[in-house]
């Protein structure tokens, strides 16, 4: 009985398919995703009082970044990896925190490219659809869950900034 090559091939390829799925699968929580490894949107988790609080880390934030600033008033920690937030894929994540560790605002970094403006406009429209019928809308500033989400590109550049900062007690 002869065997075709191309079968054996094949088959050979396929089961190495199905036998690397899972690793396949398991990559972004390896490589740290961040939208991953926190299990929901960054919006959905910052809407939530408690991960605001003093010691609780940003998805994608480490604990070394965290100490590598106390002492100051203010810290501020980049996080260079991507992420989704609002939907779309955004660059970084910058984390500014009080002397005592909690949480007064994120910025997220968007590559807007030349389509920079139209990526503010589904920004926004995105934030407000997330706001819900709560929600309300200032001067292009979302208002909802306690916090103020604006969304603008940075002055002579492409780049797109989504800014979350808690309002209110």
């Amino acid at each position: 009985m002869k065997t075709n090559p191309l079968a054996l091939l094949g088959g050979i390829c396929g089961f190495v398919l199905v036998a690397s799925a899972p690793v396949v699968i398991a990559i972004p929580q390896q490589v740290g995703a961040i939208g991953v490894l926190a299990g929901l949107p960054l919006e959905e988790y910052l809407r939530e009082d408690k991960n605001w609080g003093a010691g609780v880390l940003v998805p994608g934030e480490t604990n070394s970044e965290v100490a590598a600033s106390e002492g100051s008033k203010r810290s501020v920690t980049q996080v260079e990896r991507p992420i989704s937030v609002l939907g779309q894929m955004a660059e970084s994540l910058s984390i500014s925190r009080a002397a005592d560790g909690s949480l007064l605002q994120v910025d997220v970094s968007y590559s807007g490219g030349a389509g920079a403006s139209r990526l503010v406009e589904r920004l926004r429209q995105t934030a407000a659809a997330w706001a819900g019928k709560d929600g309300k809308v200032i001067d292009g500033s979302v208002f909802a869950y306690g916090l103020k989400v604006s969304v603008a590109q940075v002055k002579g550049s492409q780049t797109v900034m989504v800014r979350f900062v808690k309002v209110g007690g």
